[in-house]
Parts: structure tokens; C-alpha cells; sequence
């Protein structure tokens, strides 16, 4: 079985790549994000690879998915994360 860390949730001070040195100090091999759209992505990735960590999930775009009128934009937003991933 494997853990992740939320950075988000666990480093609230410090929600960025910088924080995969510590996730991986801590003993996690892996870690998540929320939102993707607004970070550093390249920065990520070569933390990730310094760290030998791998990402365990990220969120897609918050937009619901009780309203039939923003279905669209939900699948628009899943398949762009999903591109991204």
C-alpha cells in the first residue's frame, strides 16, 4: 500500500513543489494537488524526479456536477486535466 500527502492540506504555509523535499524526507512516495491549473507544472516534475516521488491524484476544475447546465464545462475541464495528467 502506498500514502500520499495533500500538500496543499499538509503544507498550507508552503503549497508548492519546494514542499516535495519534505514529503519525501517524511517517507511518502507519493503526493497530490488540487488545483493544477495555477502551478508551476515543469517545477513540479523536476522536484518529483529529484525526490523520486510520483503524484497519487490532483483535482479537476471546481465546477459542479449537480448541474446539468455545467456538464459541458465539467468534461471540458476532466479532459484537460486528464491531458495534463
Amino acid at each position: 500500500m502506498h500514502y500520499s500527502v495533500c500538500i496543499p492540506a499538509v503544507f498550507n504555509a508552503n503549497p508548492s513543489c519546494a514542499t516535495l523535499c519534505h514529503v519525501a524526507a517524511a517517507g511518502f512516495d507519493r503526493y497530490e494537488i488540487w488545483s493544477w491549473w495555477d502551478q508551476d507544472l515543469d517545477a513540479y516534475s523536476k522536484a518529483q524526479k529529484e525526490n523520486s516521488l510520483e503524484i497519487a491524484a490532483v483535482c479537476t476544475f471546481f465546477i459542479s456536477l449537480t448541474d446539468p447546465a455545467c456538464r459541458e464545462s465539467y468534461k471540458d475541464g476532466l479532459k484537460k486535466t486528464i491531458e495534463v495528467c
